[in-house]
């Protein structure tokens, strides 16, 4: 077995995951709230104080994967990075302190890596991924990314009542309104608001690996996002497994879900913790891998 490193910067978050692949043992996950979607000015570029901060939070996390044991590790960017108009520069600088070649991906190439992560491929089986600027929907032979996220969601309509989130929902809904009927018993829901609102559902505050994906339903979903909507911001962390840097932008992830889960006519959906940081380390060593990696020194 071979160790191994990914990291993803998101429109949220920017996350690492170190394992031994195959099997993906001994894992290790990190999350950084990072925000970068918000870090945009009005013409769509990044500040100089952004940038440094993100290049030294990859350096971070690149020494961090060293010290574990990480063989070699890969590096990519979604949503925010493809809206941002000076992305050169984060590249430039990330690539002067670590060494790592940013990998921007496209909206397909990100819903494939969350697709290959998500699922088993013993079986047939649809993905959605809600991030915080965009949301694939992926099966076997179809990619897509759609500009709607749950950070995207909440700069457009902040959901604070029972008739905001029909707001919310609806606004999402444009954007899926002409998606493709998918046909699949079988959907992963992989994500920030999918771990979150799994351990909700299973009232739970522990954020390590889920042992097992947690069975949603649309109508648990709806329940989830009225019991966030009534709730005042700053109280909603005391509902057992929410946490405190999601407090805002929950409800507006759930209404995307929903949205997405009435255009595609899912009754039900499995929420996961397996996402595209492990479809980055499962195209080790393809050929048509969508990342690339390096040796760690």
């Amino acid at each position: 077995m071979k160790k191994l490193a990914a990291i993803i910067i998101g429109s949220n978050s920017t996350r690492m995951l170190v394992a031994d692949i195959p099997l993906f043992l001994r894992p290790h996950m990190e999350r950084h709230e990072t925000r970068l979607l918000s870090s945009l000015n009005s013409e769509g570029y990044l500040s100089a104080h952004t940038i440094e901060d993100m290049a030294q939070l990859i350096l971070k996390l690149y020494n961090k994967a060293k010290n574990l044991g990480a063989q070699a590790i890969c590096l990519a960017a979604t949503s925010a990075t493809r809206d941002t108009k000076n992305a050169y520069e984060l590249i430039k600088a990330i690539k002067e302190k670590t060494g790592l070649c940013l990998k921007t991906l496209s909206g397909e190439e990100e819903a494939r890596l969350s697709y290959i992560g998500a699922g088993d491929e013993n079986e047939p089986y649809a993905m959605i991924d809600i991030g915080g600027g965009s949301t694939e929907i992926a099966c076997e032979n179809k990619n897509l990314s759609f500009q709607m996220g749950a950070l995207r969601l909440y700069n457009m309509h902040d959901v604070t009542s029972v008739k905001s989130t029909e707001e919310a929902i609806d606004e999402a809904k444009r954007v899926f309104v002409n998606c493709d009927n998918f046909n699949f018993d079988k959907w992963y829901f992989v994500g920030g608001t999918a771990s979150v609102i799994a351990r909700m559902y299973i009232k739970s505050d522990d954020y390590s690996l889920l042992k097992s994906d947690v069975k949603i339903s649309i109508d648990y979903a709806k329940e989830a996002l009225k019991q966030l909507a009534t709730t005042p911001k700053e109280k909603r962390s005391n509902i057992i497994g929410v946490p405190h840097d999601r407090v805002d932008i929950l409800p507006t992830g759930i209404a995307v879900l929903i949205a997405a889960m009435e255009c595609l006519n899912i009754p039900h959906i499995y929420a996961s913790d397996r996402n595209n940081l492990f479809g980055a380390l499962k195209q080790y060593g393809m050929d048509s891998g969508i990342v690339k990696f390096v040796n760690i020194q």
